[in-house]
């Protein structure tokens, strides 16, 4: 993230929506006793513990040295996956943990993440896989998956996406799912280091400085969802998705819920994440807007009273 609270929104409407989801996320993992680890760089201990007063357990300024440019926003992700030397569960600033998941964690046995992701369902990881191949002068072997050299050849001449996405079975490269990383962690740590390590060398070793803003958004979601699958299916490593679906799940309501993609940018979703941060944790949200200066017009005069009431 470049500059401060004040001047971006890092994906979301405002940056007052921002920091709500922020504080909901951080105050939820630590509602159900989970020791907390942010890692960042110095802007970011600057934005979210010295402005926000994010109520981390510990902070590790591992992205200092990330020559990533901003646009690889997952570089950092891989950078605090490769660093955890015991079972984890990274959780994004817009995936919200509603209950423990210890039972989860401890019956994992591999790698845990949020849910599948339909791979047909989505363009941008057919978008993002070409790029990848068109551009890249390095890979990693498990990117390829376990079709290996034979099905790399066909699709460095096209012939996975160009036939009828009507027939799945057409389709001659049979690795064709992702994970959905809003929550993303597990028991295996040597697979998930090696994992997000040759991930952040797919980032370092290539140039993908061509792409334009949407394809750089692509690459992002190839290199680390797509990739995490791959390369768990290459080495045979047990992939444990926390729900079937996130989006269609009885097992998920009430539980989890991830304001993905545009969902965030979206006024009503905003709206219901500040109103759940403002229900569970009153004084946590109080002290967040006076913090940032951000009130609702009926906030600001709730507080005005409060304030003059205080005063006399």
């Amino acid at each position: 993230a470049k500059g401060t609270i004040k001047t971006g929104n890092f994906g979301f409407l405002s940056r007052h929506y921002f920091a709500c989801s922020a504080l909901l996320s951080v105050r939820l993992a630590k509602k159900h006793g989970y020791t907390t680890e942010l890692v960042t760089d110095d802007l970011g201990k600057q934005i979210l513990i010295d402005e926000l007063n994010l109520p981390f357990d510990r902070v590790v300024l591992a992205l200092n040295e990330l020559q990533a440019p901003p646009t690889i926003w997952m570089a950092g992700k891989l950078v605090a996956y490769a660093l955890q030397q015991e079972p984890f569960l990274h959780c994004d600033f817009d995936a919200f943990l509603f209950a423990p998941i210890d039972d989860y964690l401890a019956r994992c046995g591999g790698i845990a993440y949020q849910s599948n992701e339909p791979f047909r369902q989505f363009n941008y990881y057919e978008n993002g896989i070409r790029n990848v191949l068109k551009l890249a002068t390095y890979l990693p072997k498990e990117f390829i998956g376990y079709e290996k050299d034979n099905c790399y050849q066909k699709i460095l001449r096209g012939v996975c996406f160009l036939q009828s996405q009507a027939d799945p079975a057409s389709v001659p490269y049979r690795n064709r799912m992702a994970i959905c990383a809003g929550v993303f962690g597990g028991s295996d740590i040597k697979a998930i280091n090696d994992y997000a390590s040759k991930a952040l060398a797919m980032i370092e070793r290539n140039d993908f400085s061509s792409l334009s803003a949407g394809e750089l958004n692509d690459l992002n979601i190839v290199i680390e969802q797509y990739f995490a699958a791959s390369y768990c299916l290459y080495h045979g490593i047990k992939l444990v998705p926390y729900f079937k679906n996130v989006y269609n799940d009885a097992e998920t309501y009430g539980k989890f819920s991830h304001a993905l993609a545009d969902a965030k940018r979206q006024e009503d979703t905003c709206r219901r994440i500040e109103a759940k941060l403002k229900q569970l944790f009153p004084t946590a949200y109080d002290r967040l807007c006076w913090s940032t200066g951000e009130f609702s017009a009926t906030d600001y005069y709730d507080r005005s009273q409060m304030v003059g009431l205080s005063n006399m």
